[in-house]
């Protein structure tokens, strides 16, 4: 059995969410008309065609027997304002936790509502990372109050060819420091040091930890900006991997770094782009 969700707003959108019993919620399906950028209706149906060959580690049932496939990773690639952005704000405003009608119903104990609460609880999104200066100080006070964040990202920074050990984290005069162990260095390197690329790392990896342990859905904007390219296909993985992502999390990503094609299938892209009247296709 599957619980299928339909949620409208005016004419703007509608989102197909499927809760897998027991497990997490994914997206099917989602429609967008005459919301920001978008003026004719765009379809987003993430179904995989039952010719496509069958990757299990790129595609996941929507539920068990079900039948039909989705893909994990969905990337939508565009130039700058070509209209990325209006799709990662339909997901925030359809699963933002506070939207009043749902809040309200949910109270109720109405079932669609309740769903619908549960799922924003498990979209992990760092939507608005880029429109407001980064706070690393709360970020490093978040890995110091999770050691096993820390921990985690410790193995994963050493997996990934980044010449990093490890980062340790110790209590200074005002407030966390960070230092990083580096091959080849006698000396730990202090994290104003570091490249924009690992402190950028640094910031969205517990977004995609969260999913990848929990289930739901990372919704990351700009995910190639300034991480190395080397990164990119090794968070891919993560999401591929049935033992990193026992529930199939999904994560959504807008791009511009063409060479991150070499490393989707085309079930998993989109292309964003907008004609001479503003208006955006998907």
């Amino acid at each position: 059995m599957k619980n299928q969700v339909q949620t409208q707003y005016s004419t703007f959108f509608c989102c197909i969410l499927l809760f897998k019993p027991h497990e997490t919620l994914v997206i099917h399906l989602l429609e967008i008309e005459n919301f920001m950028s978008v003026r004719d209706l765009q379809v987003i149906d993430l179904k995989v065609g039952s010719a496509v060959c069958d990757f299990p580690e790129r595609f996941a049932e929507t539920w068990a027997g079900s039948g039909q496939r989705i893909p994990k990773v969905v990337a939508f690639f565009g130039a700058n304002a070509a209209g990325k952005s209006t799709v990662r704000a339909v997901l925030k405003k359809i699963l933002r936790d506070n939207a009043s009608v749902i809040a309200t119903l949910a109270q109720l104990d109405h079932p669609p509502s309740l769903a619908l609460r549960q799922a924003a609880g498990r979209l992990s999104s760092n939507i608005f990372m880029e429109k407001l200066p980064v706070n690393e100080m709360a970020i490093l006070q978040y890995y110091q109050a999770n050691p096993t964040m820390l921990a985690s990202v410790n193995v994963d920074l050493a997996s990934i060819d980044l010449g990093i050990r490890s980062m340790s984290i110790e209590q200074g005069n005002n407030g966390p420091v960070a230092t990083f162990q580096h091959e080849g260095l006698s000396r730990d390197v202090p994290l104003v040091l570091e490249s924009h690329g690992t402190r950028r790392f640094l910031q969205i990896y517990p977004y995609l930890a969260h999913v990848l342990q929990l289930g739901g859905i990372a919704v990351i904007d700009e995910l190639d900006l300034a991480i190395h390219p080397h990164v990119l296909p090794e968070i891919l993985r993560w999401f591929y991997s049935p033992e990193r992502n026992p529930h199939s999390a999904q994560l959504w990503m807008t791009c511009q770094n063409a060479s991150l094609l070499e490393n989707l299938a085309k079930e998993e892209v989109y292309f964003c782009e907008k004609d001479s009247t503003g208006g955006t296709s998907i």
